[in-house]
Order: C-alpha cells, then sequence, then structure tokens
C-alpha cells in the first residue's frame, strides 16, 4: 500500500519504489518489479494534458531512454483500454535490442481525475507478461485516491 502527501492506492508487494520527486505543480512516482516499470504522475493544480498528449510525451521520454544499441521498430499502435472502469490508451510498440531480439512492449495510460489533482497512471511491460502484470496495474487502479 502506498498512502502519502494524500495519495493513496494498493500495489502488489513485488513492486518496488525506486523514485519519488514531490513538487507542487508535479509530482511523479516509479515502481519497479522484475517484468516492469509503474510511473504515476501527479498534476497537482488539476489541468494536465489530455490523455493522447500525455501518451505521445510519455513514448518520446521512452524512446530517448532506450540503451545503446536498441531501437524502437516502427510507430506504435494506439488502441483504447479500460481497467476496472477507468478508459484510458493502449500503446504497442516493438524494441530491437544490441543481440538482435525483437520483443513486444505494451505500455497502458490512464488519466485519472481526483478532487484537485489529475493523475496519470502507466506502465512498461513486455507483452507476453500481460496476464500477471495488469493484475497489478488494476489493482492500483481499482483503490486509487488523490485529493
Amino acid at each position: 500500500m502506498f498512502d502519502k502527501n494524500g495519495i493513496y492506492f494498493e500495489h502488489p508487494e513485488s513492486w518496488q519504489l525506486t523514485e519519488e520527486l514531490w513538487d507542487d505543480d508535479i509530482s511523479a512516482l516509479t515502481f519497479e518489479d522484475e517484468n516492469g516499470i509503474y510511473m504515476i504522475d501527479i498534476y497537482h493544480a488539476g489541468n494536465g494534458p489530455e490523455l493522447l498528449a500525455y501518451a505521445n510525451k510519455h513514448f518520446s521520454c521512452f524512446k530517448k531512454e532506450l540503451p545503446f544499441l536498441s531501437k524502437i521498430i516502427g510507430d506504435p499502435t494506439i488502441s483504447n483500454t479500460s481497467v476496472h472502469g477507468v478508459s484510458g490508451l493502449e500503446l504497442e510498440f516493438m524494441v530491437k535490442s544490441f543481440f538482435l531480439s525483437k520483443t513486444n512492449y505494451l505500455n497502458p495510460i490512464f488519466r485519472v481525475s481526483g478532487r484537485k489533482s489529475i493523475s496519470f497512471i502507466s506502465a512498461q511491460y513486455p507483452k507476453s507478461e500481460v496476464n500477471e502484470l495488469s493484475v497489478g496495474l488494476g489493482q492500483v487502479l481499482a483503490s486509487y485516491h488523490a485529493n
């Protein structure tokens, strides 16, 4: 369970908090486990970007942070998704690594409105892990509360 600064949600025990940034305008939380990365960006003023604009920015940042000699093959496909009644977008893309292996990744992103804030809850993990890892994301979305 995470409960700090008016943000509350439940998450799997395997998730480890790896980065925490609290700011008056935008705060960010990053969790990781052995298969994926999970991020929550909180816009405290309640006026965050639209979901598609956030998804595009998020994907651009991911491309810049790829390891040396890894690259994204083609453009991501974007589809609508819903988990526990929360609507979002899901980006799917392929990454080719240094060893020429190719892995399909999923990047589901959800926009959640709080009383005073807008939060973006997202994940990135190999598509092959979708059944196991989407359960944890669902746990967060079902319990998420922000002031």
